[in-house]
């Protein structure tokens, strides 16, 4: 927006000892009008501290919706959703009066409002280009429609019955973890009963996982019983198998030997029969 343009030349033309024109230099370092709006939320943000700025994103997120998430538009420009400070406290899991702390320093840069209706206090962007021109806050509305795609599966999931597996059952635990299927966000899209039902089916398909990952633990425990085993049983069957080979082989030498001997001795008394033969013809 151009104000904030204006105010981010004033103010830097202060820092650099207010004298002279406002050059093109000055425009530049402060963004120009194409990046003054991004650089303003961005300072802002960043001055604040670690709690703050996650309150302040739950509460980006809350007020603004890309179209496509609002109404299945392939449209992908955001829109504004004002809300109560309570209800945002709420989403925020935070007090009203530490989110209007948040709300407050962006309110001084002009880059949120509170206007006083017959619901209370509700806090509104000034203008939707803030959507447009904060890349954070784009980032924002994008990780927020992705989430709500997301939900919208696990819900899906629970109506049909059909478990949750791999990195779909992965998510689903990492946000039960933290608290996100017990929160008041969850029912922007869905109604209290199907958030709950969402959360008792990541449950349920917890248990179903583990009951599955330990049968095949057992199965996998059996099966490497049986291959030792059968290891076993063949070691045991080839050593056999080498003894009874060996044995064979000794009692071949045996045999040969004793062949042997007895076709010596056969040789021998003929030997001596020749010998007593020629005696007596002398």
């Amino acid at each position: 927006m151009p104000q904030q343009l204006l105010r981010r030349l004033f103010e830097q033309w202060l820092q650099q000892g207010p004298q002279g024109q406002i050059t093109p230099e000055i425009a530049k370092k402060v963004g120009e009008l194409s990046d003054a709006l991004d650089q303003d939320a961005e300072q802002v943000y960043k001055e604040l501290s670690s709690e703050q700025q996650r309150i302040a994103q739950a509460l980006f997120r809350r007020i603004t919706e890309s179209r496509r998430q609002a109404g299945g538009s392939k449209d992908d420009r955001p829109v504004r959703r004002p809300q109560t400070v309570a209800h945002l406290a709420a989403v925020a899991q935070t007090s009203e009066n530490e989110l209007r702390r948040v709300i407050e320093r962006f309110e001084q840069r002009g880059l949120l409002v509170v206007r006083p209706t017959d619901e209370l206090d509700k806090v509104d962007l000034p203008h939707e280009c803030l959507c447009l021109k904060w890349k954070r806050l784009e980032k924002w509305i994008e990780d927020e429609a992705q989430d709500a795609k997301t939900l919208r599966f696990l819900a899906d999931s629970a109506g049909k019955k059909s478990h949750l597996t791999g990195t779909a059952l992965t998510e689903a635990l990492l946000w039960q973890e933290a608290g996100r299927l017990k929160e008041v966000w969850g029912q922007r899209y869905l109604s209290s009963k199907e958030v709950s039902d969402v959360d008792n089916w990541v449950k349920e398909s917890k248990r179903r996982t583990d009951r599955l990952n330990q049968l095949l633990k057992g199965g996998f425990i059996a099966m490497t019983v049986l291959a030792i085993a059968a290891v076993v049983g063949g070691l045991w069957a080839f050593s056999l198998y080498r003894r009874a080979e060996a044995l064979a082989i000794e009692a071949a030498k045996q045999t040969k030997a004793a062949k042997e001997n007895a076709d010596e001795a056969i040789k021998q008394k003929g030997i001596a029969e020749h010998n007593t033969k020629e005696a007596k013809d002398k």
